[in-house]
């Protein structure tokens, strides 16, 4: 197991165990975001706070990886 395996795996790991944080943090930023830019940008905010829960998610659903052996 490599370096980049050891930071994958606590990585999904972190995700895994603050998934409701991360969702929260996200929504936060983007409604932050919206407000100083008089939602000028709400459509493309909202699309890219999706995509960033999503990625959070689909990072907290991978399996540690396997030692090499």
């Amino acid at each position: 197991m490599n370096i980049l395996d050891k930071v994958r795996d606590k990585a999904s790991e972190l995700a895994r165990n603050n998934g409701e944080r991360i969702d929260q943090t996200v929504d936060k930023t983007a409604e932050l975001f919206n407000r100083r830019t008089q939602g000028k940008h709400a459509d493309k905010v909202q699309g890219l706070a999706a995509k960033a829960k999503g990625a959070a998610d689909n990072l907290g659903k991978q399996p540690p990886t396997q030692p090499r052996g």
